[in-house]
């Protein structure tokens, strides 16, 4: 693969890996970082890929390893020395309504209850199970 096939790859298919990333992370931050991780690690194998393969799913799985390898990293560090993430502080607090504001408060204050509802009980399903979740509703793969 060369560059400009690299840089189609991003336009095409950069949203959906960007939206899996932050839907497996739980967090915008750590997505994001999750994937800009992904995409070096893209850039390093780059002369490697083949733009004929499916260079997407390949994308895929290195941010689900990337991520499997920092959550162990993490969790070592936790059991270290145990530490509430900045993240979670965040979470719960009050976000912003702004772009909402036709919409009347209660309806905008269920619509995040339920999305958080689901959120968690998808977040507390065995790994098997919701990363085939992340994969059908952020980047369009089937089963």
């Amino acid at each position: 693969m060369n560059n400009n096939e690299f840089e189609q790859f991003v336009l095409d298919y950069g949203k959906d890996i960007l939206r899996f990333c932050r839907m497996t992370c739980g967090a915008k931050e750590s997505g994001d970082e999750l994937y800009q991780d992904t995409m070096l690690k893209l850039l390093e194998k780059l002369s490697r890929l083949d733009s004929q393969q499916n260079v997407k799913s390949y994308a895929l799985s290195i941010s689900i390893l990337l991520w499997k390898n920092k959550k162990k990293k993490y969790a070592n560090r936790d059991r270290l020395m145990p530490m509430d993430s900045i993240d979670h502080v965040r979470e719960a607090g009050a976000s912003s309504y702004a772009d909402n504001a036709v919409i009347s408060p209660e309806r905008i204050f269920l619509q995040e209850e339920e999305k958080k509802t689901i959120q968690t009980v998808v977040s507390r399903l065995p790994e098997g199970y919701r990363l085939p979740i992340y994969l059908y509703y952020s980047s369009n793969m089937t089963f």
